[in-house]
């Protein structure tokens, strides 16, 4: 049963790399290093919605990884699975700022933009 656990969260941990290298690329693709834009509306309404998915894949992660670490009460590296999940938030949080100030810099949206943003739960956070 153990070893079941562990695997699960040898998966988990590969999630979370990958998620926190999507962060970091998305930052890069929508950020300069100055913290300001980069790229037209179209790069940026693709941010929009890389910032979206992410936001929603780290929500289910967290989830994932919080639900184990109610399973393994014994688990041997237990700090580092709760610092991923402290990551998580703060990654989520820095998500739904670097939605907000994309889609202040866009401004005006067409109808069908505005729909396919009511597809976006990070747009009503």
């Amino acid at each position: 049963m153990a070893g079941v656990n562990l695997a699960s969260f040898k998966v988990l941990r590969k999630k979370y790399t990958e998620a926190t290298k999507n962060y970091d690329d998305l930052r890069t693709n929508s950020f300069h290093q100055e913290g300001y834009l980069i790229g037209d509306s179209v790069i940026l309404w693709d941010a929009m919605w890389g910032y979206s998915n992410l936001y929603d894949d780290l929500e289910t992660l967290e989830i994932e990884i919080k639900q184990q670490l109610r399973a393994c009460s014994d688990l041997k590296n237990r700090n580092e699975y709760e610092d991923m999940v402290s990551e998580i938030e703060y990654i989520k949080s820095n998500c739904i700022s670097d939605y907000k100030e994309i889609k202040s810099a866009l401004g005006e949206f067409g109808d069908s933009e505005l729909i396919r943003m009511e597809e976006f739960r990070i747009d009503r956070l």
